[in-house]
């Protein structure tokens, strides 16, 4: 990850006021029903841009990929080829999301880091040819297993502050607004409990933990390089790491899940959801993760209220409540099937409106032993309905998800540009696809699991958003079993 100019510039107190941009990179840290129908066509209201810049140049990303890689390191190993191709075929967009990179951190106290065995030869060969004019933002786990991967073209380094976790987050879009916790009414201390550890205090002594309570100031004042950061010897790379001082004062969520990006118009959140499961242990660490990322859309919404009643009190408008917004656009392998139609293999049953899902029927779509799935009822065998089916398709997940999107006010974009049933299943309608060869139990069938959510109010700045692989792995999926997906936003106006 690369650093940039150690002095962080004062940010406004509002998007909309005239700023230039600020030449940051921040390192932040902290403790750590049924289903809605989606309206068929964008709404017709006009996006007002949410700042005004002094320059015309551009601050944020217009051009987004996510794609789950089902590790890194394989991909830059056997699939370079594909690799360039998605570069091509995508326009080299502005910010790459990867999820599911599978490299081990440098620690458990430095996880925006690769370790040194990881990073070098194919990781490194590939980040500084095929994407050699991007940054890596790394938030890794100890071991390889989930980890997410943000690739941000190098243009936008100078107008971007990043955090790993839920807390460090809300921090950092409060540094934003030069607020604290305590000024914003129903902000709590602390959203994440076991979800997000602080990696710091693991181990340590009650004096080491004491030393780690720094305020908040401290978190957000940027560190210079150190002089052990290495920096590539040929012209061409660009710096892959921070300082390791930087490193160790970043807080990240335990298994790399969580990126958050705040530019000056934008915050863009990229996240490597946990998979559901058989096991009760799972779907309680499922739920969560679900209920902790509800909140912290609920509690984001929070600061943008406290914000909006502050500039009508400023303006001696008491007697009329603007709403300030900030877009919101988050992204990533979601881990969630909405609707019957982000799976294959669903069809019409005789009754009306009801439809068969094949990826809910257990005895179709789970072959393993039924030692291995849990149950509520030991007698009866029988599970509760909430969480009958394939993960990421039982009720319980779809609800939470409903939920999700109606707090957030989220769109999913995708869904909304195509709302209608599509029983040709070798259509580029799904984005993670089952092994194609002639023994697998899920050749071919499909699941709609990588998404882009974008607050409903900027859903006009929508330019395209595309599923670039269809069935039997054809198309940009590049050695995983996800395809890339691509959304291209309008430039404000």
């Amino acid at each position: 990850m690369a650093t940039s100019d150690p002095t962080l510039t004062k940010r406004p107190k509002t998007d909309n006021d005239s700023v230039a941009v600020a030449a940051v990179t921040t390192v932040v840290s902290s403790p750590s029903s049924s289903l809605p129908s989606l309206p068929s066509s964008l709404p017709s209201q006009k996006a007002t841009p949410s700042i005004t810049t002094t320059t015309t140049t551009t601050t944020s990303p217009r051009s987004i990929v996510t794609w789950n890689c089902n590790g890194f390191v394989t991909r830059c190993k056997y699939n370079v080829p594909e690799l360039h191709l998605l570069q091509n075929k995508t326009n080299q967009p502005d910010m790459i999301c990867l999820q599911e990179a599978r490299l081990k951190a440098k620690s458990s106290t430095c996880r925006g880091e690769p370790m040194a065995s990881e990073l070098n030869g194919p990781v490194e060969n590939v980040l500084n040819t095929v994407f050699n004019e991007y940054i890596p933002y790394w938030s890794l786990a100890d071991s390889r297993y989930a980890g997410t991967l943000t690739l941000l073209h190098h243009k936008f380094q100078t107008s971007v502050q990043v955090a790993y976790s839920l807390d460090s987050a809300m921090d950092l879009l409060l540094k934003h607004y030069e607020l604290t916790r305590d000024q914003v009414v129903g902000v709590k201390a602390s959203i994440s409990s076991s979800q997000t550890k602080d990696n710091n205090s693991a181990g340590a002594t009650p004096k080491k933990q004491q030393q780690q309570q720094k305020s908040i100031s401290s978190f957000f004042k940027a560190t210079a390089p150190s002089s052990s950061t290495k920096r590539p010897s040929s012209s061409n790379k660009r710096p892959r790491t921070t300082s390791r001082k930087q490193q160790q004062q970043q807080q990240h969520q335990e298994e790399g899940r969580f990126q958050f990006f705040l530019f000056p118009d934008k915050d863009i959140v990229q996240t490597y959801v946990p998979n559901h499961g058989m096991k009760m242990e799972k779907w309680e660490k499922r739920k969560q993760w679900d209920l902790e990322v509800l909140e912290f859309v609920q509690q984001r919404q929070l600061i943008l209220d406290h914000v909006a009643k502050t500039t009508d009190n400023d303006n001696n408008n008491n007697h009329h409540h603007h709403h300030h917004h900030r877009t919101l656009l988050w992204c990533g392998d979601l881990n969630v099937a909405h609707t019957y139609m982000d799976g294959t293999d669903w069809k019409k049953t005789q009754n009306g409106g009801e439809f068969y899902e094949w990826w809910t029927d257990e005895s179709k779509c789970i072959i393993k032993n039924k030692k291995n799935v849990d149950y509520y009822d030991d007698d009866t065998k029988s599970k509760d309905p909430q969480y009958v089916g394939m993960p990421s398709f039982t009720p319980a997940e779809r609800t939470r998800f409903s939920r999700f999107l109606q707090i957030g006010k989220l769109v999913d974009v995708w869904r909304q540009l195509h709302p209608h049933p599509c029983e040709n299943w070798n259509a580029p309608h799904w984005t993670w696809r089952g092994h194609p060869g002639p023994k697998s139990p899920y050749a071919n069938r499909g699941q709609r699991l990588d998404y882009f959510l974008l607050s409903e109010s900027d859903t006009e700045r929508v330019e395209s958003c595309r599923i670039m692989g269809t069935g039997n792995h054809k198309g940009l999926f590049c050695g995983s079993d996800h395809c890339v997906s691509l959304l291209v936003l309008k430039e404000n106006e």
